[in-house]
């Protein structure tokens, strides 16, 4: 997509904390297009069992936990 940055995608893989936004019933297309649109977005996590997006503004550590998508810039 045009509107997309592009991104590096990681499956089962989590990158907790540094969370500044949160979409509730999101897709994983939705996330990528959050964080892109958002220069403070540095990454985002994709919680697929509860269609839930965590924007973040920065990495820290990636931790591997199945069901979860994240994207860095």
């Amino acid at each position: 997509r045009e509107d997309a940055a592009p991104m590096t995608i990681r499956e089962a893989t989590d990158y907790p904390g540094n969370d500044v936004g949160r979409l509730k019933q999101a897709t994983l297309l939705d996330c990528l297009v959050a964080c892109s649109a958002d220069a403070a977005c540095k990454a985002f996590t994709f919680v697929t069992y509860r269609d839930e997006c965590w924007l973040k503004n920065d990495t820290g550590s990636a931790e591997p936990r199945d069901g979860l998508v994240s994207g860095i810039k």
